[in-house]
C-alpha cells in the first residue's frame, strides 16, 4: 500500500472514533503536520513512537485515538495494508487518559442569550465591582470635595443615571486601592488560554475591581469553564477597550473581525466593564449596547473554537 493510501486509512480510522473531524482543531494535528510534511517531500520514513508521543503532548483527548496512532506507526514507512481493525477500544494501558473531546467546534444552533444566561449571576457580580480606570484622563474641579467633568476621560463612559453612585464608589475605592499593575490585554491572534483567564477572575473577586481587560478574560472564564460543547466565545478589543463576543460566525483577517458580526441576530455581547460602568453585562447583538462607538474594526484576542483566516 502507498503512503497516501496509508494516510487515508488513517483519517478514515480516526473518524470512528470522533463525530465530526476536522483536522484544523484536532489534537491529532502535530502528528498530521509529520505526516504532510513527509509526504510533500516524498521522503516517507517510519516514525519513531517515542518522537511521536513528543509531538502529540500529553493531551488526555487522544485516549480515543492511541489505537489508529499504532496501526499508523505499525504501516508507516513500509509498503504494508494498513488494516483497520474491526472495534476500536482503548487499551486499559493507554498512554492517555479518555476525556470527552470536542473537535466539531462551536454550535450554531444554539441560542446564544439563554446560553449566556445560565451564567447571568455570576457575570452580573461585576456590578458591584469598581473600574478601576473610570476616570482615567478625566478632569477634575478644584471644589471640595472635586468633581469631575462627566465629558472628559473615562468618565463619559459612566451610566449618566448612576453617575452619584460611580463617584461614591470610586471614593470609596481610592481610600485602600489593590496594589500592582492593570492587566494588559493579550496580543491579537492569541491563543486560547483558561488558565490565564481563570486567574484574572479570581483577580476581579480578589480587589473587587478591574480593567477592561480582566473584566473580559474573566467573563470568559465564567462562560466557559465546565461547559462542554456551546457557541463561539471570543475575546475581541477595540482599541483600549476589551470585551467578549459569544455565537459570532465568520472567520477573521488578518486579526482583525468583520464588521458583519454586528448584524448576526444570535449573537451576544458579554461586557463586565459596562457592567462596572452603571450598565449591563449582557446584550442580545447591539440593542441597548452603549459602546457603539467601540464596535468597528475589532481586533480579534482569542477564541475558544479555532476560527478560519
Amino acid at each position: 500500500m502507498k503512503a497516501k493510501e496509508q494516510y487515508d486509512k488513517f483519517i478514515e480510522h480516526v473518524k470512528q472514533s470522533t463525530k465530526k473531524f476536522t483536522l484544523k482543531r484536532s489534537s491529532l494535528k502535530p502528528l498530521f503536520d509529520i505526516l504532510d510534511d513527509q509526504l510533500k517531500k516524498n521522503k516517507v520514513a517510519p516514525l519513531v513512537e517515542k518522537d511521536v508521543m513528543k509531538k502529540l503532548g500529553s493531551d488526555k483527548r487522544l485516549a480515543k485515538y492511541q489505537t489508529a496512532i499504532e496501526t499508523l506507526l505499525g504501516v508507516w514507512g513500509t509498503t504494508k495494508d494498513y488494516v483497520i481493525p474491526k472495534t476500536v477500544n482503548i487499551p486499559k494501558d493507554s498512554t492517555f487518559s479518555p476525556v470527552p473531546e470536542d473537535e466539531s467546534g462551536p454550535d450554531e444552533d444554539v441560542d446564544c442569550l439563554a446560553w449566556v444566561k445560565k451564567v447571568e449571576k455570576q457575570l452580573n457580580a461585576f456590578k458591584e465591582y469598581m473600574s478601576a480606570d473610570m476616570f482615567m484622563n478625566t478632569s477634575w474641579d478644584k471644589s471640595n470635595p472635586p468633581m469631575p467633568n462627566w465629558k472628559t476621560g473615562f468618565a463619559g463612559c459612566v451610566n449618566a443615571k448612576k453617575r452619584d453612585e460611580m463617584l461614591e464608589r470610586y471614593r470609596e475605592f481610592k481610600k485602600n486601592p489593590p496594589k500592582g499593575s492593570p492587566m494588559m490585554p493579550p496580543k491579537p491572534g492569541s491563543e486560547w488560554k483558561p488558565s490565564l483567564y481563570k486567574m484574572a477572575f479570581e483577580e476581579i473577586n480578589r480587589n473587587k475591581a478591574a480593567i477592561c481587560t480582566q473584566f473580559a478574560l474573566g467573563a470568559a472564564h465564567l462562560l466557559t469553564t465546565g461547559r462542554e460543547g456551546g457557541p463561539q466565545v471570543e475575546i475581541v478589543a477595540f482599541d483600549n477597550h476589551v470585551y467578549v463576543l459569544v455565537g459570532r460566525k465568520g472567520g477573521v483577517v488578518k486579526n482583525k473581525v468583520p464588521n458583519d458580526w454586528q448584524t448576526q441576530k444570535n449573537l451576544v455581547i458579554v461586557d463586565g466593564w459596562a457592567a462596572a460602568m452603571g450598565f449591563e453585562a449582557i446584550y442580545q447583538g447591539l440593542k441597548g449596547y452603549p459602546y457603539t462607538g467601540m464596535i468597528d474594526n475589532l481586533d480579534h484576542i482569542a477564541a475558544r473554537f479555532p476560527v478560519e483566516e
